[in-house]
């Protein structure tokens, strides 16, 4: 049995967001003009390019779900 193919996206349904979300992000963020409250969308991929490339952000990833799966493990009901 096979997977019936998916119909094709109407270009006048995909909107690409990216672009102006970051802008939108990085002028709240240089209008804020406060780092620790909201960063700017340039400082947080130049922070996580930083975190790749060190291999800092990976461990940090895993073991924060590390601790989420504990959370979900404990709370789940027997």
């Amino acid at each position: 049995m096979s997977a019936r193919p998916l119909p094709p996206i109407r270009a006048e349904y995909v909107v690409p967001l990216g672009a102006p979300a970051a802008a939108l992000w990085e002028a709240l963020a240089r209008r804020q003009d406060n780092d620790l409250l909201l960063p700017g969308a340039l400082q947080t991929a130049r922070a996580f390019a930083a975190g790749m490339v060190s291999g800092e952000l990976p461990g940090y990833v895993a073991a924060s779900l590390a601790v989420l799966v504990q959370g979900y493990a404990l709370g789940t009901p027997p």
